[in-house]
């Protein structure tokens, strides 16, 4: 008797700590009812890199910021297509007034492997490899 109860806790922990280990989900909401209200918040606030995908799902709303992803292996979800949208407008001479090269002139900076964008039922997967270089996106789906 005392060791199904033991094997059966073993179970139950296991359990809890392979659902926790697969579930590293953060929620940006701009109207401040998520983890964070910006996406480049919930960027930062990640290790490096990581084994397995990290989603950031992001609420319906306008977010006026620019993106410098160099964290690897993260999913960023949107909402809803039509009411969850990522703008920063600046045009490229303005930002090479201030910058050396452009990288940052894009709304989406990407300088890291393994990052998934899933828009809707779009998903559109940018493996980056080899050095490392970086990567300036600007992607309108239609």
């Amino acid at each position: 008797m005392k060791g199904k109860i033991i094997y059966g806790l073993v179970l139950l922990l296991l359990a809890i700590f392979s659902n926790a280990q697969t579930q590293s989900r953060i929620v940006v909401d701009i109207e401040g009812k998520g983890d964070f209200k910006t996406i480049q918040g919930a960027i930062n606030s990640m290790p490096d890199s990581s084994v397995s995908p990290r989603v950031i799902f992001i609420k319906k709303g306008v977010y006026n910021e620019k993106l410098y992803i160099e964290k690897e292996n993260i999913v960023l979800e949107g909402e809803d297509r039509e009411k969850t949208k990522i703008t920063e407008s600046i045009a490229r001479d303005a930002w090479r007034c201030g910058h050396t090269d452009d990288w940052g002139v894009a709304t989406m900076n990407v300088g890291a492997n393994d990052i998934t964008l899933k828009i809707s039922r779009s998903r559109i997967v940018l493996v980056l490899t080899g050095n490392r270089r970086r990567l300036s996106i600007v992607l309108r789906i239609v």
